[in-house]
């Protein structure tokens, strides 16, 4: 049964630009409106408590002044929903905190340049969070899908027209009272973007209109909210948007992070349930989008529930399937048994008869000899030194691996030497059998041959924290050409100079570090 708690005052921000100089919209101020509209109908906010900043009224001190006006208002079950929709923008990182060297912007004007960066929404997204367990942010723009901590290769992107003139530095952010901090990667939000860092956000005509445009992800999102079912969850309704737009633009992949089994503007949380999704069916062949990286194998068996279906024991089942072949990030099957004919459709759930246990999920590596990423990405462990700076932790010679103390800095350098960006994942399995993400998101993106850190430039202060006595920690790192689906690493909680031909879109790898925990000074 899902979580409830007692409901609180429901509060939106919503931003529409079209009005920009150099490559003006039409549909962004359209989206706002229609959003808030939906908003107020549909789930019942308050005209009170609903604020549209259209065009030059979302000024860069308008948009962060509103922002932190909702963070003074919000309280402990209260709802808070942040909406733009507008030009995303891509701005040189001077800081090396990015794992691309980009930092991503809200683009809101360009006469004169105005530009709000990924850490300032970061920040309060932060603070939102520590203030309620129910903030909800949704960006349809360009480059997007990391807004609130860009890790991408912009150099493919089309928007490159739009990069900022002068590049912020971060020590020019305005943070205001709202600093960055923590331990890990913990997302206290639900964040729904409209495309990866380096797509397009469409704008069009939709079906059922005749004139006005909207971005193809809020009419897809409009459209869903205002049919959901009494209990839908950001998931179920996000599975269906991201679908529907992708099957109409095949270079647009919307993205999700985040609390995504939050019912919709509500106060109920599901229990995440273990599933994967249907991506493909011909005739009695399917595919699910999981493969060797998630740890499945050939004669696998999964049970297919209908989309939506939050537990099994509530659900009749579509039909079992076998894994026949399994590719890097997913897996093709034959049905064995089906309801009715066709009852399997894409986009249904599936869920493994036997899921990957947590020993399965650290041992997992690529056997695949012909594999161009093997060794070709590495991840170091830094400690802090006394001067201040990070250095590469050296292996104690007793225990054969880095030992750090309770209370000690940690931070980490991950390395790409192939040519392509690689979608990456960075999670730890704790001695206690705890699956911590130190990355958020599915979507980041290593640039090539170009080093990264986490907890040193990124303004995070990552800190070892264990109290018991010495044991091991592991930090494992998963990179993949296509970008996976790692819900079952959250899920693992619960249930204890040669030419070489192009790397394969299958293509992945794995790096495991593993170093001594010990207790702090009493």
């Amino acid at each position: 049964m899902p979580e409830a708690t007692s409901a609180g005052v429901r509060r939106a921000l919503l931003i529409g630009i079209d009005d920009y100089t150099k490559r003006p919209l039409d549909g962004c101020v359209a989206d706002a409106e229609l959003m808030a509209r939906i908003i107020r109908e549909r789930f019942a906010f308050a005209d009170a408590n609903v604020t549209v900043l259209r065009n030059r009224q979302a000024s860069r001190d308008a948009v962060l002044s509103e922002l932190d006006a909702l963070i003074d208002a919000t309280s402990s079950d209260d709802t808070a929903f942040f909406f733009y929709a507008g030009h995303g923008a891509l701005a040189k990182n001077v800081d090396q905190s990015e794992a691309s060297g980009w930092d991503n912007t809200l683009n809101v004007c360009e006469d004169p340049r105005e530009d709000i960066y990924d850490y300032e929404i970061e920040a309060r997204l932060q603070a939102l969070s520590e203030r309620t367990r129910y903030t909800v942010m949704i960006v349809d723009a360009c480059n997007s899908a990391t807004i609130t901590r860009d890790v991408t290769d912009p150099g493919t992107a089309k928007e490159r027209w739009n990069e900022p003139l002068l590049h912020t530095a971060t020590s020019a952010l305005d943070l205001g009272r709202h600093a960055v901090s923590g331990t890990r990667a913990v997302a206290g939000y639900t964040l729904i973007t409209a495309c990866r860092d380096d797509e397009i956000a469409k704008e069009a005509v939709m079906v059922g209109e005749t004139t006005e445009h909207h971005g193809a992800l809020t009419w897809a999102l409009a459209t869903e909210l205002q049919q959901a079912a009494e209990g839908a969850t950001w998931r179920d309704v996000f599975e269906r948007v991201a679908m529907a737009v992708t099957k109409r633009y095949s270079d647009q992949h919307p993205q999700i992070e985040g609390r995504v089994d939050l019912e919709l503007f509500g106060t109920r949380e599901f229990a995440a349930m273990s599933s994967v999704g249907v991506t493909d069916r011909v005739s009695t062949s399917l595919v699910i989008a999981a493969g060797a990286l998630q740890g499945v194998a050939a004669g696998a068996t999964y049970t297919i529930y209908p989309q939506g279906t939050k537990r099994v024991t509530e659900a009749q089942p579509l039909g079992t399937v076998s894994v026949t072949l399994v590719k890097g990030t997913s897996a093709r099957a034959r049905i064995v048994t089906e309801a009715s004919p066709g009852a399997i459709v894409i986009g249904s759930r599936a869920v493994a008869d036997a899921p990957t246990t947590l020993q399965e999920a650290l041992a997992i590596e690529n056997p695949d000899p012909k594999s161009q990423l093997t060794g070709m990405v590495t991840l170091e462990i830094l400690r802090l030194a006394s001067d201040g700076t990070f250095d590469v932790a050296d292996v104690d010679a007793a225990a054969g691996v880095p030992v750090f103390t309770s209370g000690d800095r940690i931070a980490f350098r991950i390395t790409s030497r192939v040519t392509i960006p690689l979608f990456i994942t960075l999670v730890e399995f704790d001695p206690l059998g705890v699956v911590s993400r130190w990355t958020t998101g599915n979507a980041n993106q290593l640039a090539p041959k170009t080093p990264f850190e986490i907890g040193n430039r990124d303004g995070r202060e990552l800190l070892i924290q264990w109290d018991a006595d010495e044991a091991i920690t592991s930090f494992k790192l998963f990179a993949s050409v296509r970008a996976p689906d790692l819900r079952f690493l959250d899920d693992l909680n619960s249930r204890a100079l040669v030419e070489r031909p192009p790397i394969s879109a299958e293509d992945w790898t794995t790096v495991t570090v593993r170093v001594q925990l010990q207790r702090g000074a009493t």
